[in-house]
């Protein structure tokens, strides 16, 4: 099981960060992403669907 959080950005100019833990509180993946395919892309990895 993963855990996805989003800081979403207000505003195009902003980055929206991006942070996957596993079910023991290990942290996956941190980065940030500029748009919605590129969120989506950065957390494909860790959701079905």
């Amino acid at each position: 099981m993963y855990f996805v959080g989003l800081d979403l950005a207000w505003g195009e100019k902003n980055q929206t960060g991006v942070a996957v833990i596993d079910g023991d509180g290990r942290l996956l993946h941190v980065g940030a992403a500029h748009d919605d395919d590129s969120i989506a892309a950065a957390i494909a990895p860790y959701v079905d669907g």
